[in-house]
């Protein structure tokens, strides 16, 4: 094995390694997030119920404006193995803080493992979603959704039959499940193909700061949702479970499906998710386990469509995947704790009323986005035409410069456009051994060793030009 072959299998394996790191501290996050619900009334009693699920997120907020500062103050695109370390850490110190308080009955330990928990949930959030959207925003999903399902079987498995206290012990045992499963699926990143397109939304429908005004309007509802069954049901443990499985189901349906393909799609799941959250009002009134699962899928859904456009906004602004992911799930937990307080002032209203102020709430977000999609179509959209040119030229001169083949320069002038290997791969005929061997050349030829390092010599030639 060369060199140049030692190096890029130690660069997969770190990839890997870190991407375990990542899950792992999800499923503690949602391991902890169960455990510390408001059902365990002894963890929690210092601050009431309700209110200790709005301090875990308010230090999430906080540990995603710190991620979001740093990364942008250090110009960084992908994380670092101390922001993997610093999350994984803060983690595990809830846990065991935690799990000394429901020991001990100490409410100020309660308290302290609450806010841990909520620093640790920003930062691997950020870094799991954030660090991979780039490259593979397809696997993500499914990475995802396999996480969401181990956590909550083995949660429902294991709560049956041990005590709260003893549970940082399975606790443990399913970071490294949990590990393993995501190690399994970024061995096979890239796959299925069918997911690649979801960050190909091309034109936008609405800037980034109207989408973050969105994402605030539609997690206040479901902060809505969240703080009343949690305060009326005496069974909002259960709730949050299965809740999370369902969310799982819904994500991997997404994700091995169509995905999203326009602009115009991207519309019509939102006006889904809003409807099938509007039907869940009248269960409310008699089941309330059946419309918290409904409201939770479509929340999920919601997530999926915050993903795929943080992908697509990063790749055509050049914006860094992880500023732009910190953003958007900042914008998510204010929304969260939005609704949250309207849910505790308004507490003495009926169930009905809280409900109705929820779908309020979907409905003006699905009148600002018909809004904003009526307002797109009036402008003129994008004309990429000049800018594939520049890209072409700059091509051109780089092939010559470092003597690429025929083929070589189709397949670079490919990849210039933010093609998948997919899309090249049917645009060109060629298998994917085939191409893997001419991307190899090329990266060799042109001394760059990734993708990303081969798009910004084009597009440092291109604006040289």
């Amino acid at each position: 094995m060369s060199a140049r072959e030692t190096q890029n299998a130690q660069g997969i394996f770190k990839e890997q390694l870190l991407l375990v790191v990542a899950g792992s501290c999800f499923v503690c996050r949602h391991f902890l997030t169960f455990w510390t619900s408001p059902s365990d009334a002894s963890l929690i009693s210092s601050f009431g119920q309700g209110w200790s699920w709005m301090v875990a997120v308010a230090a999430s907020i906080v540990s995603c404006a710190a991620f979001v500062l740093v990364s942008r103050r250090a110009g960084r695109t992908t994380a670092s193995g101390w922001w993997y370390l610093s999350g994984f850490g803060l983690l595990l110190v809830a846990l065991l803080v935690g799990a000394y308080a429901g020991w001990t009955g100490s409410d100020e330990l309660s308290f302290a493992a609450t806010v841990l928990l909520g620093l640790g949930n920003g930062v691997a959030f950020c870094i799991f979603i954030g660090a991979h959207l780039g490259e593979k925003p397809g696997i993500i999903i499914v990475l995802l959704a396999s996480e969401f399902l181990v956590g909550s079987v083995l949660y429902l498995l294991v709560h049956a039959f041990v005590p709260n206290v003893a549970l940082v012990v399975p606790a443990l045992a399913l970071n490294v499940a949990s590990g393993l499963l995501l190690w399994a699926c970024a061995r096979s990143s890239g796959k299925p193909a069918s997911l690649e397109p979801v960050a190909n939304l091309r034109p936008p429908v609405i800037t980034f700061k109207q989408f973050c005004l969105v994402t605030v309007c539609f997690s206040a509802s479901h902060g809505i949702v969240r703080t009343l069954v949690t305060r009326t049901s005496s069974g909002s443990l259960d709730i949050e479970v299965l809740s999370t499985l369902v969310a799982a189901l819904a994500l991997l349906a997404f994700g091995l499906g169509r995905g999203i393909r326009s602009s115009q799609s991207f519309i019509m799941v939102i006006v889904g998710i809003f409807a099938v959250s509007f039907v869940s009002i009248p269960l409310y009134l008699f089941d309330v386990y059946v419309a918290s699962l409904i409201h939770a899928a479509g929340f999920s859904l919601f997530l999926i469509v915050c993903w795929g456009f943080d992908a697509f906004y990063a790749s055509e602004n050049g914006a860094s995947p992880l500023v732009v992911v910190g953003v958007t799930y900042a914008c998510v937990q204010s929304g969260e704790v939005v609704g949250g307080l309207l849910m505790l002032v308004f507490v003495p209203l009926s169930e009905l009323f809280l409900h109705l102020l929820s779908s309020a709430l979907l409905f003006g977000l699905v009148a600002l986005l018909m809004l904003f999609f009526m307002r797109q179509q009036r402008t003129k959209e994008v004309d990429y035409t000049a800018y594939f040119e520049l890209l072409a030229q700059a091509c051109a001169r780089l092939a010559d410069e470092h003597g690429l083949t025929q083929r070589e320069r189709e397949i670079l002038e490919l990849t210039a456009q933010k093609k998948s290997n997919g899309q090249i791969m049917n645009e060109l005929f060629i298998s994917q051994n085939t191409l893997k061997t001419h991307l190899r050349h090329i990266h060799a030829k042109m001394g760059v060793h990734n993708r990303s390092e081969l798009l910004d010599l084009v597009e440092t030639e291109a604006a040289r030009a």
